[in-house]
């Protein structure tokens, strides 16, 4: 029961990885969250999302177990974790709908505060995943003007997609294959010798399938025969650290390898560590950010532009 148990928890925090939340202030009273959850989950049965007018802390996050009170009216009693609110709260085993992809208007905020909201996915037996994910960036790089991102991959999948787009590729780790969809049929994608360069470098006649990297929008992209399609959307925009299936597999095996190298120079089995996994999962996520902080070329500096108006003092940075 305790190997299953922790089974469970290694899914949830997989399957959290993959999940999104996007903050947007639609007025000034008005907040609209949006969300996303993986389509292949396993463990992930619903979530809550918090909101609050301070950066969600520790004291913010879920118990375990516990069933909390939701609203969207910011006026209205709902169940509050330390200086956070409930907004969302919905779980398949109370018999809620849980979508993959979907919405929520938090009404009557504050015009004057900034807001910042977290999702904690859960399973069905109410075990939070914690910390969830945050609907802004909080890593030390944003500072100082430093996105590590992952400029996203390959989609991996062992069955064909269904309802694919123009140019959409997979690749499939049973067969060792990438395939590419013309609009009419699946081809093999790859074809050819693959191209580096500006839009305007492409190759003038490439085969159903070729491969170009476009040096301006560091994208790889595939030709389907018609037009160039961007092929790496696994993933996209979000920070290399956070990109658990790594390795050639795209599983979760590394990363277990590498904690238990870690428990072993800790002194395991000999010496007793109490660390959790998800201990050495945060002693992970900053050695590999701390990593590519360093690292000249694993980054992008970009910089936001705004207009400053007279008189004015406070603008929403809210929008990613």
């Amino acid at each position: 029961m305790a190997d299953l148990a922790q089974a469970t928890r290694n899914q949830l925090w997989v399957e959290t990885h993959n999940v999104k939340l996007e903050l947007q202030r639609v007025s000034g009273t008005e907040i609209r969250l949006n969300y996303s959850l993986p389509t292949d989950r396993k463990v992930v049965d619903g979530f809550i999302i918090v909101l609050s007018e301070k950066p969600i802390d520790p004291s913010c996050f879920p118990g375990e177990g516990q069933r909390y009170t939701a609203s969207l009216d910011w006026n209205t009693p709902a169940s509050t974790i330390s200086h956070g609110k409930v907004v969302a709260s919905l779980s398949k085993v109370f018999l809620d709908t849980v979508a993959d992809i979907g919405s929520f208007t938090v009404t009557n905020v504050n015009p004057g505060a900034v807001y910042y909201a977290m999702i904690f996915p859960s399973t069905n037996i109410l075990q939070y995943q914690s910390p969830g994910v945050s609907s802004y960036m909080i890593d030390d790089g944003v500072s100082s003007g430093i996105i590590p991102t992952h400029t996203g991959s390959i989609p991996i999948s062992v069955v064909t997609p269904a309802n694919p787009t123009l140019g959409q590729c997979f690749y499939n780790p049973i067969d060792n294959t990438v395939s590419m969809w013309t609009g009419s049929t699946w081809i093999p994608a790859g074809q050819g010798v693959a191209t580096t360069g500006t839009a305007n470098q492409r190759p003038t006649s490439p085969l159903p399938g070729a491969f170009h990297y476009n040096t301006n929008t560091r994208r790889l992209e595939g030709w389907n025969g018609t037009s160039w399609a961007v092929v790496n959307t696994a993933d996209e925009g979000t920070p290399m650290y956070d990109k658990i299936g790594v390795g050639t597999d795209g599983t979760y095996d590394e990363r277990l390898s590498l904690i238990e190298v870690l428990k072993a120079q800790l002194g395991a089995p000999n010496v007793c560590v109490e660390a959790n996994e998800f201990q050495f999962n945060v002693a992970i996520d900053n050695a590999i950010e701390e990593f590519r902080r360093r690292c000249d070329n694993a980054y992008n500096i970009r910089y936001i532009l705004f207009n400053v108006k007279s008189a004015q003092q406070l603008y929403y940075l809210n929008d990613p």
